[in-house]
């Protein structure tokens, strides 16, 4: 039975991360698209609310679907932070769900800290029409461990990420692997010039021959692992479509009601109160997908089916969305006084993602 109704903690996570993202992150969202980086102290100070450590708790339940009510959340103020801080905690429920005792406590005092923790699940490679059923980056046996070789792309705060999650083919079988940041043979191959999402600081990693021990190699059976992850990020995904989704909507119903054009407001013409309804009436479909995603995955019950829905819808509608707003503005929707392009930008980047691109 599905529950339309958010706990306690859940509502006040919620109400705290909306009102992070009203206050610090939406100010300074232009600045950050400009400057194509995201501040250190924005994501340390997002970080010390304490709302992502609890990642790597074991007794908690909901963590998908909290995961996802966050992340619309700060996507609210600025997609490319919502994309950075799902890259982490993508990262820490991974070490949650499928790490070893020792991985797990490792992890849980690194993720502890109130200074924020940039890492990430890195399965897709820069190939065309990538599938992740043929990888290229590989894995094999070496004494004590693995050596990893291969490429993987997309990689948020390329530069300042400390600890990856590498999928690996190891023979016939996927594997993830733990990698720190500083190991040998590991290069920044090629940092990403992108239309949106220009805060994140994506790029690619080269992996030569870089040895990983034993004990990194995370446990589970490598397909579930990797199945599970996708579901997630899918969901996660959805959720942060559908904060630009919301944020769209809400400029423009204040700009329609004050804009004059023959003689009367834009909101009062029927075209454009038509589209507007679309849009709540979409972004609410966008939000149920994602909870229902979610709440499959918190579950433990298949849940492929539904995250994949949810980013399919999400994805077409949000790019929709993100279009009609722009129009709305004419013009003025496609010069940088406005926020529209800038979201028409992070949507367009958003909805070509698929899975763990960065998350």
């Amino acid at each position: 039975m599905i529950s339309f109704e958010l706990s306690e903690d859940q509502t006040i996570a919620q109400s705290a991360l909306r009102e992070f993202a009203a206050e610090v992150l939406a100010p300074n969202a232009r600045g950050v698209d400009d400057e194509a980086k995201l501040s250190a102290s924005t994501l340390d100070l997002l970080w010390s609310l304490g709302v992502a450590q609890s990642r790597l708790d074991t007794d908690e339940a909901g963590g998908a679907l909290m995961s996802a009510l966050l992340l619309e959340e700060l996507a609210r103020g600025d997609a490319s932070a919502a994309v950075a801080v799902a890259s982490s905690l993508g990262f820490a429920a991974a070490i949650r769900d499928f790490g070893s005792p020792e991985q797990v406590e490792r992890f849980r005092s690194v993720f502890a800290e109130e200074r924020f923790h940039a890492a990430g699940v890195l399965l897709v490679e820069p190939t065309p029409a990538f599938d992740r059923t043929n990888l290229r980056t590989t894995a094999r046996v070496a004494t004590g461990g693995y050596l990893l070789s291969g490429v993987k792309s997309f990689v948020p705060l390329v530069d300042d990420c400390q600890h990856f999650l590498v999928v690996a083919k190891l023979n016939d079988e996927q594997v993830a692997f733990i990698v720190d940041a500083g190991c040998t043979g590991l290069t920044i191959s090629n940092r990403h010039a992108t239309l949106g999402l220009r805060g994140l600081g994506a790029g690619e990693i080269a992996f030569d021959n870089v040895f990983v021990p034993e004990q990194n190699r995370l446990g589970g059976h490598g397909s579930s692992v990797v199945d599970r992850l996708l579901d997630a990020s899918r969901a996660s995904l959805s959720a942060i479509l559908t904060g630009v989704s919301a944020s769209v909507m809400d400029y423009v119903i204040p700009y329609t009601k004050e804009r004059v054009a023959h003689g009367s407001e834009l909101a009062k013409k029927q075209v454009i109160a038509f589209r507007i309804a679309d849009m709540h009436m979409k972004i609410e479909g966008m939000r149920w997908m994602y909870w229902r995603a979610a709440s499959t995955i918190d579950q433990q019950r298949p849940s492929s089916r539904f995250s994949r829905l949810s980013q399919i819808y999400a994805s077409r509608n949000a790019m929709w969305i993100a279009d009609e707003g722009l129009q709305m503005l004419g013009g003025h929707g496609y010069t940088r006084d406005f926020p529209l392009e800038m979201w028409y930008r992070d949507v367009r980047t958003l909805s070509v993602l698929d899975g763990i691109v960065g998350i």
